[in-house]
C-alpha cells in the first residue's frame, strides 16, 4: 500500500544520504539505491521523480561502472519501461535497443533477462502496429526459453504475445493454436500469479469469437 511505498522511499533516501557522506562514497551502492528509488517512484506514479532517479543512477554508474555491466543494463530497461508507461513509444524503443545490447553483454543473449527485454520491446512495437518486428522479437524470446528448457511458466509468455498479434491481424485460427499452447505451460498456476491463465483464456475467447465459434468463445471466457 502507499505506506509501504513511502517507507521504502524513506529507507532508500536515508541509505543514499549516509553513503554520500562517506569520505569515499561507494558509487555502485549509490547507483543501485537510486535505481531502486526510481522503481518505487514509478510504481506510485511519480514518473518525473523516477526519471530523475534513473538519470542520477546513470551518472553514478558512469563514475564507477559495475564490472558486470548489470547495473547499467537494469537502469536502461527501467527507463524503457518508464517511457512506455508515458506513451512515448518511440523513445521506449530507443531505450530497448540500447538495453538489448547491454543485457546481452551483462547477462548473455541466452539469459532470461534477455528474453524478458525482447518480449517487452515486442509489446511496444505491437502498440505501434509494427507487427512483423514484434513477431520476430517475441519469437526470439520464445526460442530463448525453449533453448534453456525453462520450467518457468512465465518464460513462455511470448506465446501469448504472438497469439495477440495474430488476433490483431485477423489470423484467428493461428491465434487459437498459440493460446492453447500457452495454456499447456500454465498448468495449475493460480489466479493470483503474474502468469495467471485468466488473460490467456480471454485471448482464446477472442480467437474463437473471430472464428464465429460463439459457444466455445463463451465457454473460454467463463473458464
Amino acid at each position: 500500500d502507499a505506506g509501504d511505498f513511502g517507507g521504502a522511499i524513506s529507507s532508500l533516501e536515508e541509505a543514499l544520504a549516509i553513503e554520500r557522506k562517506q569520505a569515499e562514497p561507494n558509487q555502485d551502492a549509490i547507483a543501485d539505491a537510486l535505481l531502486r528509488t526510481g522503481e518505487v517512484l514509478q510504481a506510485v506514479g511519480d514518473k518525473d521523480g523516477a526519471e530523475k532517479m534513473y538519470a542520477d543512477a546513470v551518472v553514478a554508474d558512469q563514475l564507477h561502472p559495475h564490472p558486470s555491466g548489470k547495473t547499467r543494463a537494469t537502469i536502461m530497461h527501467s527507463m524503457a519501461l518508464l517511457e512506455k508507461s508515458r506513451g512515448h513509444y518511440q523513445r521506449a524503443i530507443d531505450y530497448y535497443k540500447k538495453t538489448l545490447v547491454l543485457v546481452a553483454q551483462a547477462f548473455g543473449p541466452q539469459s532470461q533477462q534477455y528474453a524478458i527485454t525482447l518480449s517487452n520491446y515486442a509489446n511496444v512495437e505491437s502498440l505501434l502496429h509494427h507487427y512483423d518486428i514484434a513477431r520476430s522479437l517475441e519469437q526470439q524470446a520464445l526460442d530463448n526459453a525453449r533453448a534453456r528448457h525453462s520450467t518457468n511458466p512465465g518464460d513462455y509468455s511470448p506465446l501469448g504475445g504472438l497469439a495477440l498479434i495474430e488476433v490483431w491481424q485477423g489470423n484467428f485460427e493461428r491465434a487459437e493454436r498459440l493460446f492453447r499452447e500457452r495454456l499447456q505451460y500454465l498448468g495449475d498456476v493460480g489466479s493470483g500469479s503474474v502468469s495467471s491463465p485468466l488473460y490467456t483464456y480471454m485471448g482464446l475467447a477472442a480467437s474463437l469469437w473471430g472464428q464465429r465459434r460463439w459457444d466455445e468463445a463463451f465457454d473460454a471466457a467463463l473458464t
